[in-house]
Order: structure tokens, then sequence, then C-alpha cells
């Protein structure tokens, strides 16, 4: 199961970071509101709303069947009615969900791209170190191929000697 704690502003994010098998998808909604109206949780598969349930403080878990999931992105938020009003809107951490071989996983987005930025910057910091290092092979090509002119200038100025 996946929690996610209702937060005034910004995105509510999953307690847990990693990444997971997903069947069913079970999702606890922490701190919900003790405030008048509804509260409505809302789920989308790749940009179609697969569930809509009312969540309330006692009751706060919502199961997303497997069978509404699909490789893509899966969207969540949580939305506070009043009077059929939307008062105020949760917005919570997407999901990237893979297919891996007929089973899927998943992993929250943010995390994901986390580790990307990570993995690039340890790229970038290795191109970098190998550009480093070939700067400094080049130089030291050109000076060896600046001291072969130079004997090789010597060399002829020596023929021209002995040839007249």
């Amino acid at each position: 199961m996946r929690t996610v704690t209702l937060k005034e502003h910004g995105l509510c994010l999953y307690n847990d970071r990693g990444a997971f098998a997903l069947g069913d998808l079970e999702i606890a909604v922490n701190n919900i509101p003790s405030r008048s109206g509804e509260f409505l949780f809302f789920a989308f598969s790749d940009g179609k709303q697969v569930m809509r349930q009312t969540v309330t403080p006692e009751k706060n878990r919502v199961t997303v069947p497997a069978k509404l999931l699909s490789a893509g992105k899966f969207n969540a938020y949580v939305s506070h009615f009043v009077n059929g009003i939307e008062a105020k809107r949760y917005p919570i951490e997407p999901l990237l969900v893979t297919d891996v071989q007929g089973s899927l996983s998943a992993d929250p987005e943010i995390a994901a791209l986390t580790e990307e930025i990570a993995a690039l910057k340890e790229e970038a910091s290795a191109a970098k170190a190998w550009r480093t290092e070939a700067a400094a092979r080049l130089a030291a090509l050109q000076n060896t191929v600046a001291e072969l002119e130079t004997r090789l200038s010597v060399v002829e100025k020596n023929i021209d000697i002995f040839e007249n």
C-alpha cells in the first residue's frame, strides 16, 4: 500500500519513494482536513479517468484495480467540494507506470527524474574528465608535431648543405 499525505500547498508526495510492482494500486490518503463538504479522490491512467471515490478521514483508503491501469502516467488528486463547487484541489505526485513483459511497475515521477538527473550528472562529469584528458593528449601531440617539424627543418637544411 502506498501512502500519500495531503498538504495545503504544493504537490502531495508518496511516503515511499522507491519503485514497486503494481497489482491493484492501494493508496491511503492521510491528513484529509475535517471541513464541511465532500472530498473526492480522482485517478487517471494516461489521461483517462479510471476512478472517482469519496474519501474521509475515517475512510481514507482507495484501491485502483490493476485492470484499470496501463503503462504510461498515473495521475491522481483529491478535490474538496463545497455545495458542488470545487473549493480546493490537492494534486498528488504522478507515477510513471512501465510494462515489462506483461507485469506493471511504478515509480514516483519525481524520484525517477531525480535518479535520471543524478545519472546524467555522472555522465556529464565523466565526459568532462574525458574531454580534459583528451585536451591534454592533444596538447602533447601538438608539442610532439612541433618538435618533429623543427627536427625536419634541421634535416632539410643539412640535406641542402650536402647536396650543394
